[in-house]
């Protein structure tokens, strides 16, 4: 998170961002050619750049498996 995000701050706001969407609904992303991982764009928050949540879940748990600027 430190290469993508400089600041403590902006850095848990972006996970608390990934945190509420995926909470709500872990399909809000779309599942990749290898399933089960899912994949959900996000742009960082006060920048240009986007990065890609990949991850995985089940009926209690959403487990984040990378973060990937694009």
């Amino acid at each position: 998170m430190r290469a993508l995000i400089g600041g403590a701050r902006e850095a848990d706001e972006f996970v608390e961002a990934a945190e509420f969407v995926l909470a709500r609904d872990p399909c809000a992303g779309q599942e990749t050619a290898r399933p089960p991982i899912w994949a959900l764009p996000m742009p960082l928050i006060a920048d240009d750049e986007q990065v890609v949540l990949y991850y995985t879940f089940d009926a209690s748990t959403v487990r984040l498996l990378s973060i990937v600027l694009v």
